[in-house]
Protein backbone atom coordinates (compact mmCIF):
# COMPACT_ATOMS: atom_id res chain seq x y z
CA UNK A 1 0.00 0.00 0.00
CA UNK A 2 0.92 3.69 -0.77
CA UNK A 3 2.39 6.23 2.15
CA UNK A 4 0.24 8.68 3.58
CA UNK A 5 2.60 11.19 1.91
CA UNK A 6 1.79 9.16 -1.48
CA UNK A 7 -1.69 9.15 -0.81
CA UNK A 8 -1.80 12.58 -0.40
CA UNK A 9 -0.04 13.69 -3.36
CA UNK A 10 -2.56 11.32 -5.64
CA UNK A 11 -5.24 13.29 -3.73
CA UNK A 12 -3.84 16.98 -4.37
CA UNK A 13 -3.11 15.90 -7.61
CA UNK A 14 -6.75 14.30 -8.70
CA UNK A 15 -9.33 15.29 -6.14
CA UNK A 16 -9.80 19.50 -6.85
CA UNK A 17 -10.96 20.29 -3.42
CA UNK A 18 -8.78 18.44 -1.44
CA UNK A 19 -6.07 20.66 0.08
CA UNK A 20 -9.75 22.96 1.05
CA UNK A 21 -11.12 19.71 2.85
CA UNK A 22 -7.85 19.17 4.49
CA UNK A 23 -7.15 22.64 5.47
CA UNK A 24 -10.74 22.08 7.24
CA UNK A 25 -10.12 19.19 8.89
CA UNK A 26 -6.90 20.55 10.35
CA UNK A 27 -8.30 23.77 11.84
CA UNK A 28 -10.48 21.42 14.23
CA UNK A 29 -9.52 22.14 17.48
CA UNK A 30 -10.86 18.38 18.69
CA UNK A 31 -8.11 17.55 15.74
CA UNK A 32 -5.14 19.60 16.53
CA UNK A 33 -6.02 18.73 20.80
CA UNK A 34 -6.06 15.58 19.93
CA UNK A 35 -2.33 15.08 17.32
CA UNK A 36 -1.01 18.05 17.47
CA UNK A 37 0.14 19.98 15.22
CA UNK A 38 -0.46 18.25 11.67
CA UNK A 39 2.04 16.14 9.46
CA UNK A 40 0.05 14.77 7.12
CA UNK A 41 -3.63 14.24 6.23
CA UNK A 42 -4.00 11.35 3.45
CA UNK A 43 -6.94 9.11 2.61
CA UNK A 44 -6.99 6.03 3.79
CA UNK A 45 -5.62 3.28 1.77
CA UNK A 46 -9.34 0.94 2.28
CA UNK A 47 -10.59 3.41 -0.40
CA UNK A 48 -14.39 4.10 -0.63
CA UNK A 49 -13.83 7.74 -1.22
CA UNK A 50 -16.08 10.33 -3.52
CA UNK A 51 -15.70 13.55 -4.61
CA UNK A 52 -17.99 14.78 -7.19
CA UNK A 53 -18.88 18.18 -8.59
CA UNK A 54 -21.61 20.19 -7.80
CA UNK A 55 -23.86 23.14 -8.09
CA UNK A 56 -22.47 24.90 -5.50
CA UNK A 57 -18.96 23.03 -4.78
CA UNK A 58 -17.77 20.09 -4.46
CA UNK A 59 -19.45 16.85 -2.84
CA UNK A 60 -16.95 15.11 -0.68
CA UNK A 61 -16.98 11.87 1.03
CA UNK A 62 -13.46 10.78 2.48
CA UNK A 63 -12.04 8.70 5.49
CA UNK A 64 -8.88 10.68 6.17
CA UNK A 65 -5.29 9.18 8.43
CA UNK A 66 -4.98 12.27 10.07
CA UNK A 67 -1.24 12.63 11.68
CA UNK A 68 0.25 14.85 13.74
CA UNK A 69 3.44 15.47 16.01
CA UNK A 70 1.80 13.82 18.64
CA UNK A 71 -0.50 11.27 17.41
CA UNK A 72 -2.67 10.04 14.81
CA UNK A 73 -6.44 9.20 14.37
CA UNK A 74 -9.24 8.79 11.28
CA UNK A 75 -11.46 11.34 10.28
CA UNK A 76 -14.57 10.36 8.04
CA UNK A 77 -15.68 13.61 6.58
CA UNK A 78 -19.06 14.05 4.31
CA UNK A 79 -19.33 17.65 3.32
CA UNK A 80 -20.03 20.24 0.05
CA UNK A 81 -17.15 22.42 -0.23
CA UNK A 82 -15.01 25.06 -2.50
CA UNK A 83 -12.09 26.77 -2.62
CA UNK A 84 -13.28 29.56 0.04
CA UNK A 85 -16.99 28.25 1.56
CA UNK A 86 -17.85 25.07 3.18
CA UNK A 87 -21.34 24.80 2.02
CA UNK A 88 -22.38 21.93 3.37
CA UNK A 89 -21.02 20.08 6.53
CA UNK A 90 -22.81 16.72 7.34
CA UNK A 91 -21.85 15.55 10.96
CA UNK A 92 -18.23 13.67 10.64
CA UNK A 93 -16.79 11.28 12.66
CA UNK A 94 -12.72 11.67 14.45
CA UNK A 95 -11.84 8.53 15.84
CA UNK A 96 -8.09 8.44 17.92
CA UNK A 97 -7.11 5.97 20.03
CA UNK A 98 -10.65 3.98 20.21
CA UNK A 99 -12.93 7.04 21.09
CA UNK A 100 -15.08 8.31 18.39
CA UNK A 101 -16.34 11.69 18.57
CA UNK A 102 -19.22 13.82 16.39
CA UNK A 103 -18.17 17.08 14.27
CA UNK A 104 -20.98 18.74 13.72
CA UNK A 105 -19.63 22.04 13.37
CA UNK A 106 -17.27 23.85 11.15
CA UNK A 107 -16.35 27.51 10.62
CA UNK A 108 -18.00 28.03 6.38
CA UNK A 109 -14.63 29.84 6.11
CA UNK A 110 -12.10 28.08 4.69
CA UNK A 111 -9.16 28.20 6.57
CA UNK A 112 -6.29 29.99 4.68
CA UNK A 113 -8.88 31.15 1.82
CA UNK A 114 -8.69 35.30 0.94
Amino acid sequence: SASAGDRAAWARDHVPQYESLTRVVAAIPEVQRDVGSIVTIAPTAGGGHRAAREMNGDDMHFTLDVIGDRGSGIFHADCTLDEYRVYDWRPARWTVEDRERRIEHVSERVPGSP
